[in-house]
């Protein structure tokens, strides 16, 4: 069990980062320091 809630912060922590890149598109903010421009969207 200790393993899958590892696993689920781990997720947690990514989905929340993606989130606050998203909200931070939606509030026309800079992101470039959050988005590698190599990786398509």
């Amino acid at each position: 069990m200790p393993r899958l809630r590892v696993t689920m912060r781990i997720r947690w922590m990514m989905m929340a980062a993606d989130a606050s890149v998203v909200m931070r598109k939606y509030l026309e903010l800079n992101t470039d320091m959050y988005v590698d421009p190599l990786v398509p969207e």
